[in-house]
């Protein structure tokens, strides 16, 4: 049993081995097939994966402190089974990252398969599943391990203590399109993940790092040269990214490290809160830090020269910080902030948002998944999301065969299956004679109309993402009443195609033999018919969006 145990365990590594590097050349990721952007989006798994590897390696390795020796047979069935799920996610991604093929002359473009936006409900999927494992495993181990998502040991020991935090975010965020945060936050992130001083104390298990949404709260406890030289590096790094218009804030000062109810890392504090408040009073380009941590540099012939004072400004509550500008020849805005000339009299500058204790890093990773979900979205593309449009078209074809057996050729009928594939149907009691029996009900059309609407997948696939957000705990009820409010127009819209569909047979029923897809007078009227009375969905997108940036307080 221990050998079959070990071979699943050697089975999940080996898989994660055989993924691709975060920073594989392009020449590699095409020899493999693998689109890069699509393989980008999963970092959140493969995050959760590495987490899981390191786990299982010192089972792997087969350590004198982790034995599998004499474990009951049910047990090591069930962490088998956990075992084997892993491994066909790490096997999945490569698969799931595919670049469409064919598209030339004679062969039509063959669209691989895609996680459709999935990517966070996998992660989340690995992250139990290491749950899972560790409560089994850890027991095990004759040394303490890290629970998932947990801080590392070193971490884990610091409660209340002085620690040295920058604060980045992206100048102007809230004015940019969902698209574009997207972007700017992803290249934030590759950016300060590169640099010296981040991968040295994320090593040394020395620095808690905190997503804010458009940015991060770095916190570290070395010494109060390491934020300083993480931001110089960030904005030596920024060189080939003039779209990225970054303002950093340092501090130091109390905080203390916690677990979050997610069991990931978060701090509190002063120190925290006031290195945002720095950073509020800038621009772009700019590094700001308070008085207390440039007097704590300013005794260093290396920093000296380059820490220019800039004065007073009052922030949130009222509070009144002294700001000392950082830069060089090389990197840093020498120019006054636009806050510091404002008369006296206007409102004192203001931060984006606060971080309130509740609002966790699980929260931020939801609600980013939330705003990609349905941000930047118009009408139109918002019909694509639930694809109104096509269930149309494609109920209105297989109406003709309720008109006429022979109207639909094999490949038409074979093309309707295959879309309406994996999806749904709604009855409706208007169109369909139920008759109740003893094993349930059966179904019969009325003649010449639809009784049943069928829908696609796709629909199906994203009425569920609505689902997982409306039920989430993490969200605000505001939040989850909005996303109730769309989710239920778009429901109504899909019922309200079986009224207009059957309306528009029951007007003229031959005329459907003439229908062609989108070309027909009747695939006209139908359209016009349920625009004049669908329920508008881009006021319940707009209502979700306004209430994630109220919950922000970025309006």
């Amino acid at each position: 049993m221990s050998d079959r145990l070990a071979n699943a365990i050697e089975g999940v590594c080996e898989a994660f081995v055989a993924l691709p590097p975060t920073d594989a050349p392009s020449q590699d990721m095409l020899k493999r097939g693998i689109d890069r952007g699509k393989y980008d989006e999963t970092r959140p798994i493969r995050e959760k994966l590495t987490e899981v590897v390191q786990f299982l390696e010192p089972f792997r390795k087969r350590d004198a402190n982790a034995t599998l020796a004499g474990m009951p047979r049910p047990l090591a069935d069930s962490i088998i089974g956990k075992l084997q799920m892993l491994k066909g996610i790490t096997d999945e991604i490569p698969r799931m990252c595919q670049r469409p093929v064919g598209g030339s002359a004679g062969a039509p473009q063959q669209v691989p398969p895609s996680y459709s936006g999935q990517e966070m409900s996998v992660a989340h999927k690995v992250e139990a599943i290491h749950a899972q494992l560790y409560s089994e495993l850890a027991p095990l181990l004759s040394r303490t391990a890290p629970r998932p998502g947990h801080l590392p040991p070193t971490v884990r020991s610091i409660e209340l203590s002085i620690a040295y935090v920058l604060f980045i975010d992206v100048a102007d965020y809230s004015k940019l399109l969902n698209e574009q945060q997207t972007t700017l936050v992803d290249t934030l992130n590759r950016l300060v993940r590169g640099t010296a001083k981040f991968r040295s104390a994320d090593a040394d298990g020395r620095l808690i790092k905190i997503p804010t949404g458009d940015g991060m709260a770095l916190v570290f406890y070395g010494s109060p040269e390491e934020p300083v030289e993480c931001a110089l590096e960030i904005s030596e790094a920024l060189g080939d990214h003039s779209e990225l218009p970054l303002r950093m804030g340092i501090h130091s000062g109390p905080v203390n490290a916690v677990i979050d109810v997610n069991d990931r890392p978060n701090v509190t504090g002063a120190g925290i809160n006031l290195a945002q408040r720095v950073m509020d009073c800038g621009d772009a380009g700019h590094i700001l830090l308070s008085k207390h941590i440039a007097e704590d540099l300013e005794h260093y012939s290396k920093w000296k020269p380059h820490l220019h004072d800039v004065g007073e400004f009052e922030v949130k509550h009222g509070r009144r910080l002294f700001i000392v500008n950082l830069y060089t020849g090389k990197v840093g805005n020498p120019n006054l902030p636009k806050k510091y000339s404002e008369p006296a009299g206007t409102d004192a500058p203001k931060p984006f948002r606060t971080i309130p204790e509740p609002l966790l890093a699980s929260q931020l990773d939801e609600l980013r998944e939330l705003q990609g979900f349905l941000g930047g979205k118009e009408e139109s593309e918002l019909w694509e999301l639930f694809d109104l449009h096509n269930i149309t078209r494609f109920n209105i074809r297989r109406a003709r065969a309720v008109i006429d057996s022979g109207a639909l050729t094999p490949n038409d009928t074979s093309e309707i299956d295959a879309f309406f594939k994996e999806g749904q149907a709604i009855l409706s009691a208007n169109y369909c004679k139920v008759t109740r029996t003893a094993g349930g009900f059966t179904t019969e059309p009325v003649p010449g109309k639809l009784g049943i609407l069928n829908l696609s997948k796709k629909y199906v696939i994203n009425r569920r993402m609505l689902a997982k957000f409306q039920s989430s705990p993490q969200l605000p009820l505001a939040i989850t009443n909005a996303i109730k409010d769309l989710d239920q127009a778009v429901a109504d819209n899909a019922q309200l195609l079986l009224d207009v569909i059957n309306q528009k047979l029951a007007e003229n029923p031959a005329r459907i033999l003439r229908e062609e897809d989108g070309g027909s007078p009747l695939f006209g009227a139908t359209s016009g018919a349920f625009l004049d009375k669908c329920v508008r969905l881009k006021p319940k997108q707009t209502k979700v969006m306004s209430e994630i940036r109220r919950y922000l307080n970025t309006e």
